[in-house]
């Protein structure tokens, strides 16, 4: 079986509370944070968002309750755990494996371009990223993780399965192995 897993908001999260009030000198509730942009959310430039990320994401992260959990018992049973993230706008492959190794994140590998042939699920708290990946490969199943700013997706196309933590993750997935 082959899984895609993204990283930030998925298997890592931000306090994006804290990391506001710390890059731009205001208070906001977790709330506020509303959609995937955080640029359409706070009202500012790429550019400014793109200099706070790049600094944070070298720093120790902020694990998702149960994510590592869930990719050690997907590693062990042989299955294939391709991370695909867009940290890589902000560190090299290699930066990225280092990153990945310090911190014990289980994977098989790191997509930087080309995305397999086929994978049995692809998780991922972003609805675009899930859609786009559909349209370039095939996807058995696209899990959207419920995130504050995904909550209103519409999820037109019927494509998408909401899952809200990585309990209810890896249940999908070993039901489906089954």
């Amino acid at each position: 079986m082959n899984i895609i897993c993204d990283l930030d908001g998925v298997v890592i999260e931000y306090d994006f509370p804290t990391l506001i009030g710390k890059y731009f000198g205001v208070r906001i509730a977790q709330k506020d944070i509303h959609a995937y942009s955080l640029e359409d959310c706070l009202g500012v430039g790429s550019d400014v968002v793109r200099e706070m990320f790049s600094k944070e994401v070298h720093n120790k992260p902020l694990f998702v309750p149960g994510a590592i959990n869930a990719l050690t018992y997907f590693m062990s049973r042989d299955w294939q755990v391709y991370i695909l993230t867009n940290r890589l706008y902000f560190m090299s492959e290699e930066a990225l494996e280092r990153f990945l190794d310090l911190y014990c994140i289980p994977y098989t590998g790191i997509i930087n371009g080309e995305i397999p042939d086929y994978a049995s699920f692809h998780i991922d708290d972003s609805p675009q990223k899930l859609m786009d990946t559909r349209e370039r490969t095939r996807i058995g199943h696209s899990l959207l993780f419920s995130r504050l700013w995904n909550k209103k997706c519409k999820n037109i196309t019927g494509e998408l399965e909401r899952v809200r933590n990585w309990k209810e993750i890896k249940e999908r997935i070993v039901y489906e192995e089954r």
